[in-house]
């Protein structure tokens, strides 16, 4: 969980415990509860909390622990903002131009403008970096640090090294002080970040808007979009498990504070789930409704993914995909148009209808995910339902135990139980599972079974 495309910077003790409840009272198998901008004193001073934590951040990484949970915290440790103490008591730590002019690194109006970059070559600013990730990682007990705005190091060449060799100090001594605990990296280029933090952001930010027209039109690659998020997190996903895991930036499910239509929520979930190995919401899910939340434990249980193969087609892509033995078929359609497509040879399961389709053109409407199961030939098997996202993969095992009885495992994660489809072959006509007998329908020539849990 992550709250900063929600609350932003405005979030609080209060907010935090509120949606750590939300997700400890329900039992909800998330990893990681990380906590985002706004709890510092001001950027740069992150030993110091402002007065909306009054019980500080070890109260809060410890509460995060006992409900099960490892704890995040997020820093920007290489940038200080105007009107932080480090900048004012400090100048001297700050990147300065020929001109002996602090560098402006960015403005941001959420904090008190104009921030700059810290040199990090200086002894006095490594020892107070040192001692703000003792802080936070032992003092504190933080799991996980996610380090934003890592690119400022970087932003001037200097004694004699490359932006490029400069960056890559920057995250060996990262990975020095932060110890056997957990990186997310963010805001940084990606080679300098290979093999040395072990998440990394592998795409530009998610807004709440599809997309930004006057930013596209002035064809800003990083700018803020939904559509350019998933485009990057699709073309990289290559990344993810080789040099690090692959965050995709957050899901938005929710209706409040968000302008993204019902199938594009959707798409984003399903696209976040498959090509990102750190998949954070940024929602409270106290506010989600029936369906909502329907939608939202289909992602549980996460399991990785393998064998991925990716067609383009324009700005709509056909993947094939593996989760353990099962092998699954997905289009993603992230324009507004239809897009028709040949089913690659082969018999597929749709959990949206309960049938099985082959040798078919399917269409695919604009702004829409789908996914398949694809059989392996004609005898007993799980196909799946709509209880999670990849069709079935909330069964750990499905075992026959006679011709017409078998038992069905669900994985600890899997908190939601829909109808489960079974194929049975030609001439069965009967079939327990879990020792309850189970409703045998016949459908354009297959025999299927539905398993009520």
């Amino acid at each position: 969980m992550d709250e900063r495309y929600h609350y932003y910077t405005k979030i609080d003790e209060g907010i935090i415990l509120e949606n750590l409840n939300a997700f400890a009272s329900r039992d909800i198998p998330i990893g990681m509860f990380q906590i985002d901008d706004g709890y510092q004193k001001a950027v740069g001073d992150w030993k110091e909390t402002n007065a909306k934590f009054p019980n500080g951040m070890k109260h809060i990484a410890d509460s995060i622990q006992k409900a099960g949970y490892k704890a995040g915290l997020w820093l920007a440790p290489f940038i200080c903002e105007k009107n932080s103490d480090l900048f004012r008591n400090h100048p001297s730590w700050v990147l300065r131009d020929d001109k002996g002019e602090a560098i402006v690194v960015g403005i941001n109006p959420l904090w008190s403008g104009k921030y700059y970059a810290l040199d990090i070559y200086l002894p006095e600013v490594q020892q107070y970096l040192y001692g703000v990730f003792d802080t936070v990682l032992n003092v504190w007990g933080y799991d996980m640090v996610k380090l934003d705005f890592l690119f400022a190091a970087s932003i001037k060449p200097q004694y004699g090294r490359s932006r490029g060799e400069i960056m890559t100090d920057a995250m060996l001594m990262l990975r020095m002080w932060v110890g056997d605990k957990w990186i997310l990296g963010c805001g940084v280029p990606l080679g300098p970040s290979m093999n040395i933090v072990d998440y990394c952001r592998v795409s530009s930010d998610v807004h709440m808007k599809w997309e930004q027209k006057m930013l596209k039109a002035l064809h800003a690659r990083e700018r803020l979009s939904t559509w350019n998020t998933m485009t990057t997190n699709i073309g990289r996903w290559q990344l993810g498990g080789r040099f690090f895991y692959s965050d995709p930036d957050v899901y938005v499910l929710r209706d409040e504070k968000n302008k993204l239509k019902p199938a594009q929520k959707h798409t984003m979930f399903f696209v976040n789930n498959l090509f990102g190995q750190l998949v954070f919401t940024s929602d409270n899910i106290n506010t989600y409704d029936e369906e909502t939340m329907h939608l939202y434990l289909s992602g549980f249980p996460q399991l990785p993914k393998h064998n991925i193969m990716v067609e383009k087609r324009g700005d709509a892509y056909q993947v094939t995909f593996a989760i353990g033995k099962r092998q699954y078929l997905a289009y993603i359609n992230l324009s507004k148009k239809k897009q028709t497509w040949a089913l690659p040879k082969g018999e597929y399961f749709d959990p949206n209808t309960g049938e099985i389709i082959a040798d078919n053109s399917i269409s695919i409407k604009g702004y829409t995910a789908v996914c398949y199961y694809r059989l392996e030939g004609m005898g007993f098997q799980l196909l799946g339902s709509k209880g999670h996202l990849f069709p079935g993969s909330e069964v750990k095992d499905f075992v026959l135990t006679s011709e017409k009885s078998a038992n069905l495992f669900y994985h600890a994660g899997a908190n939601q139980k829909d109808i489960i489809y079974i194929l049975l072959p030609q001439g069965f006509n009967a079939l327990q599972v879990n020792n309850k007998a189970v409703e045998v329908i016949r459908q354009n020539g297959y025999t299927l079974a539905k398993y009520r849990p």
